[in-house]
């Protein structure tokens, strides 16, 4: 896909859309969706704020329904409130990419190992959400945990879901 700097990027080839989940670096910013082979119709919204306990009760708010006409086209979507925010090719739901527009610097997308490196935290003790989106059939899951780190020193937090 194309990258612009300061904005999170993703593709659709194949009625799917890729990467499967992204971390915004800051609001005020753009997500880039480009299509990487034909025709696509595009659906964007914002499902809720997973950080928050009632975020099944937030209503999915539409962010743009557009086209990517032709192989190479971009669309650019303001991201202006923090959020989880879905992209749907095609309403192949199924094959849906998230974008987390988080409300701080302090989040991010795990690795393939599952870890996750936040650097120049603050001292303190924090809660910590972790999200997985709804996928093949499944529901969205959090888990939670807390984490206190000592100025200067580095602080490790296992988060575990539970089936």
């Amino acid at each position: 896909g194309a990258f612009r700097a300061n904005a999170p990027a993703a593709s659709v080839r194949d009625c799917a859309t890729t990467p499967v989940a992204l971390a915004a670096p800051r609001l005020g910013g753009e997500l880039e969706i480009q299509s990487q082979d034909s025709a696509h119709e595009i659906f964007v919204e914002r499902t809720g704020k997973p950080w928050l306990e009632d975020d099944g009760t937030l209503a999915p708010v539409t962010l743009a329904r557009t086209h990517l006409p032709i192989m190479g086209h971009t669309v650019a979507v303001p991201l202006d409130e923090a959020g989880a925010i879905r992209v749907v090719a095609d309403g192949v739901a199924d094959d849906a990419a998230w974008v987390l527009a988080p409300p701080h610097p302090y989040a991010g997308i795990t690795d393939d190992d599952g870890a996750l490196l936040l650097r120049d935290v603050p001292a303190g003790t924090y809660s910590i959400v972790a999200w997985l989106p709804p996928a093949a059939g499944q529901p969205a899951q959090r888990a939670f945990a807390s984490v206190t780190v000592a100025a200067g020193a580095d602080a490790d937090a296992t988060i575990t879901f539970t089936p």
